[in-house]
């Protein structure tokens, strides 16, 4: 089965923050839909990001501290089956946060960090991949962790002799 494709726009946070803060949370609403839109794409989903949105406002913001809650998991759960093990589990504390004044948008902090990991992180595989590829391995070398440990050795020879 062939992986689906997915990217996050990387944003850092601190603008994010600012500007929801600037904006008395007009903008933290624009970051919700595309992140849920974002989100839909990725997990083929039939979620929609206006009804998030609407839900949130009908609901003076008690939705959006569910909507935090699960996408901080769906996230984290998307990290671990993709192996990706920097991003940690903070559901929990994305909802505790998101009952607070300002909540939500150290909460949206929270989410775009373990975003933008993901997306460094893949990045890093990608790059990773294209080594390995670039490379033709011995047969004897029957995992990756070997390969990085004799990378340089390993280079060093294919350099100097002909395989």
């Amino acid at each position: 089965m062939k992986e689906k494709r997915y990217t996050f726009k990387e944003k850092p946070v601190f603008p994010l923050f600012l500007l929801s803060l600037l904006t008395f949370g007009i903008y933290y609403l624009y970051w919700v839909y595309v992140t849920t839109k974002q989100w839909k794409t990725v997990k083929n989903d039939n979620r929609s990001p206006a009804k998030d949105i609407i839900l949130g406002i009908i609901t003076l913001r008690i939705y959006f501290i569910f909507w935090h809650y699960k996408m901080a998991k769906e996230l984290y759960d998307f990290a671990q089956q993709r192996g990706y093990h920097g991003i940690p589990e903070q559901s929990v504390l994305c909802a505790a946060i998101s009952i607070l004044p300002i909540g939500d948008y150290i909460s949206m902090g929270l989410i775009q960090t373990n975003l933008n990991t993901l997306q460094m992180l893949k990045k890093e595989r990608i790059h990773l991949r294209m080594q390995i590829n670039y490379f033709v391995l011995p047969r004897k070398e029957k995992n990756l962790l070997s390969f990085l440990f004799e990378t340089p050795n390993l280079l060093i020879w294919r350099l100097f002799t002909k395989y």
